[in-house]
């Protein structure tokens, strides 16, 4: 028997940003395996994370004694320094996409949203967020890559959570959406079938503060993380993310942070 192999139909490009120790993707493909028990990949303490997602067919992954089953959209993540195995299911042979990445900023979000816990996910979100990281990767200028790029893979981070089905993981979905543009509660309310007030105790019950104050602490999360990695101009960041003016934004993340811009610039650490 010819031993298998998976072709590759799209190859997308490794970026970084001016510091790869902060960021660096490897680049990622979409791969169809072409035999199945032969294509067999052990991925043995790697040093990066990889995210794939399944566009068609089924396949298994075997992590720490467990096996699971993936179906089409479905999503698998391998964290660095663990021990992996996946294949392509012998009757259903599976197509997928992947990005790989390494370096500080996604080794703290898989802390945070501990994505080493449980590798494989089915959340219908992830799919376009990998798509969408390697249409930056192949597209994008240096500047877009180093604006868009964290961004976006913060987002895919996040929807890896354990309520990414309760209403309360929606309405924080739905804030990381609307990220760049006006808040506006009476629309929230609407899109979630509650009144303003219903919907402002539901969100404090489960997060401890308001929908506005967690878009806020996102906005400037953003907004730091951009002055301590990109060139982007203050006043460019104001208006990226619904500020009156620089003066309100520099205040507002002084007040939250307790740095001034100018701080995070020279000295993100």
């Amino acid at each position: 028997m010819v031993q298998k192999r998976s072709l590759s139909s799209k190859i997308f490009p490794a970026r970084s940003l001016e510091n790869p120790q902060i960021l660096h993707c490897l680049g990622g493909a979409q791969v169809q395996a072409i035999e199945s028990k032969y294509d067999t990949y052990n991925r043995e303490l790697g040093q990066t994370w990889c995210f794939e997602t399944i566009l068609n067919g089924t396949g298994y992954l075997i992590h720490n004694g467990k096996k699971y089953t993936l179906h089409k959209g479905d999503t698998y993540i391998t964290s660095p320094f663990s021990t992996y195995k996946y294949y392509p299911d012998d009757n259903d042979l599976w197509e997928k996409l992947f990005i790989e990445v390494e370096g500080s900023f996604i080794d703290s979000l898989g802390q945070v949203y501990n994505l080493h816990i449980n590798p494989a996910h089915s959340t219908p979100i992830a799919m376009p967020l990998i798509d969408k990281l390697q249409k930056i990767l192949s597209s994008s200028t240096q500047e877009s890559f180093a604006k868009n790029f964290p961004m976006v893979l913060h987002r895919l981070c996040s929807c890896f959570t354990e309520q990414q089905s309760s209403t309360e993981y929606k309405m924080c979905d739905y804030l990381e959406h609307k990220i760049t543009e006006p808040f506006q509660l009476d629309k929230m309310a609407e899109e979630f079938n509650y009144s303003k007030n219903y919907l402002v105790r539901v969100f404090k019950k489960k997060h401890q503060t308001t929908p506005y104050k967690y878009l806020l602490n996102k906005r400037i999360e953003q907004a730091c993380w951009a002055l301590a990695n990109t060139n982007i101009e203050l006043k460019n960041l104001a208006k990226r993310f619904q500020f009156a003016d620089t003066k309100h934004l520099s205040s507002t993340i002084k007040r939250v942070t307790g740095k001034s811009p100018i701080q995070w610039r020279n000295n993100p650490m």
